[in-house]
């Protein structure tokens, strides 16, 4: 069900396509033999022909009203059951509509049964339609219902983004590697395609003193080159531990401390509401502000509609929107009593740091954290020839043996208030390059900002540092330090064991979840190394 749920609206799209198209064409069949009959009232055999094709028409029309009640009740049904009501309320409403107009057209067909049971009705019914005026009304009524099936149909498909290809494999042909390391990581990828919907992806991994960067599958459907270690990516959710070593370095400094109350730091003329007043830089990287997930205010019926054919739902959510959430926001808890994800909070940080440095979130961390490490591709704007030319990404894929569906995603482009939480771009070389430097292989000024970073500061629902999420153990794997992402077209991962010996970062551009990969892959670093030296 999960599979096909995100397909649910392009097939809502072919069936109405296909069904508005048959009622059309068996329009025309029809007109042209009423132009071959002959003038006047029909003789009794074409009158009998009539009536044994409407009887069949009235006994199909209540086989499809009996089924599509069900039909629509039950995906009524299941659109509820898998909305977030949290969210933008418009897929819990499109539910609610299914499953009452289910529910009505089941009732209908029940009542139209009771009555065509009636022997002088159903006569009354066929000879009205038998006559010429009938069969003009009936050809009107087909006109009108298979034009708007198609008008509603082709827009449907069209704007849902779908597209069809061969199902891409589990081959390296960008960098050329026979190592040790490369085989593990190729042995794993071959498996995870082969149980999921990948389209295109690029692995980095380190191991004691060697490292790794692969590219597997296809930029885009229809496409033979593989993404390579210069591809863009979206790495979303993983922006948060870039803001959390911004923080570090902040707290190295002795420019901020973790207990200073964000209300204090914002700009001239901003406010946040009586609620949230207490809340502090600490709650913010470690997910215990009690700030809600998002903005209340951040998508309206138009984004919320948009995000239905893989929208960007973020890129029309202005300052002044941003601003009036802080002011009105009501707390899912008090502060420090437990963790709540908050893609709110981690973005409050980042435009709290770098207004503080007067600057923007994309500025502040291309020069404290990106020019440092030497990492020149990452950044929240983008390139826009790989993004617009060299790859597409995927907001749902569906593989069906050699064949692959998927559904396109626009690109989510974050504003510069809500970029901490999630708006930066990558590569794999600039991944490896972060990767190195959080498992202590690189040297640079960011070391004591980024070991701070890791820190675990909480440990309640989630165990967390500076945005850096804390596992435990995992049968004979260590703890791993980690954070994923996902945007409407990517899914990505970076995480390492905490005594820095072995690591790996997943880019991914369909939205699946990579994090089974990646720590499977981590898992099998340790098993075919455990008996080999290595470290920092």
């Amino acid at each position: 069900m999960s599979d096909w749920f995100p397909f649910f609206l392009p097939l809502c799209g072919l069936l109405w396509s296909v069904t508005g198209a048959f009622m059309l064409l068996v329009l025309i069949v029809a007109a042209r033999g009423d132009r071959a009959s002959s003038a006047g009232e029909p003789s009794a055999e074409e009158l009998a022909a009539a009536t044994a094709s409407l009887r069949a028409g009235f006994g199909w029309s209540r086989h499809l009203a009996r089924l599509s009640g069900p039909f629509w009740f039950f995906v009524g049904l299941a659109t509820l059951w898998f909305s977030d009501w949290r969210a933008p309320w418009i897929l819990p409403a499109v539910g609610l509509f299914w499953m009452l107009s289910g529910a009505w057209t089941t009732l209908s067909a029940s009542r139209r049964e009771y009555q065509e049971t009636d022997a002088e009705t159903v006569s009354a019914a066929l000879a009205a339609a038998s006559t010429a005026d009938g069969r003009r009304r009936l050809r009107r009524q087909q006109l009108v219902t298979g034009t708007l099936l198609i008008c509603l149909g082709i827009p449907t498909l069209w704007f849902s983004g779908i597209r069809v290809g061969s199902a891409p494999v589990a081959v390296s042909r960008s960098v050329e590697d026979d190592s040790r390391l490369a085989e593990i990581v190729r042995q794993q990828i071959e498996l995870d395609f082969t149980r999921h919907g990948r389209v295109g992806l690029v692995v980095g991994a380190i191991a004691g003193n060697e490292e790794v960067l692969l590219g597997f599958g296809t930029r885009r459907l229809g496409d033979s080159r593989p993404p390579d270690q210069d591809t863009l990516f979206e790495i979303g959710s993983i922006s948060k531990v870039f803001t959390g070593i911004l923080l570090a370095q902040r707290i190295e400094s002795g420019v901020l401390d973790l207990n200073d109350r964000v209300a204090d730091l914002l700009p001239d003329g901003w406010v946040l509401s009586p609620a949230a007043r207490g809340v502090t830089l600490q709650h913010c990287t470690t997910h215990s502000s009690g700030l809600p997930r998002l903005p209340a205010n951040l998508t309206g019926f138009a984004g919320a509609f948009s995000s239905l054919f893989g929208g960007d739902p973020y890129r029309d959510y202005s300052e002044s929107a941003f601003r009036e959430a802080l002011a009105t926001t009501e707390l899912e808890f008090e502060s420090s009593t437990r963790s709540l994800y908050s893609n709110f909070a981690v973005g409050l940080l980042g435009f709290v740091l770098a207004t503080q440095s007067q600057t923007n979130f994309e500025s502040l961390v291309v020069s404290e954290i990106c020019r440092p490490l030497g990492m020149h591709d990452t950044a929240v704007s983008g390139d826009p020839k790989p993004i617009g030319e060299l790859r597409e990404q995927y907001r749902a894929t569906l593989r069906l043996g050699p064949v692959m569906i998927a559904l396109r995603s626009d690109d989510w482009r974050l504003p510069d208030h809500l970029a901490g939480a999630g708006g930066l771009r990558s590569t794999g070389r600039d991944m490896l390059t972060f990767l190195k430097a959080n498992v202590g292989r690189l040297s640079s000024p960011l070391n004591a900002a980024i070991q701070r970073s890791h820190e675990e500061l909480v440990r309640a629902d989630m165990r967390i540092g500076m945005n850096w999420i804390h596992s435990i153990e995992r049968g004979n794997l260590p703890k791993v330090i980690w954070h994923n992402g996902g945007t409407g077209g990517y899914s990505t991962y970076l995480g390492f064991t905490d005594d820095g010996r072995y690591g790996v970062f997943v880019l991914s551009n369909s939205a699946g979840s990579v994090d089974t990969l990646a720590v499977e892959i981590l898992e099998a670093l340790n098993q075919k190394y455990a008996q080999s030296s290595g470290g920092r």
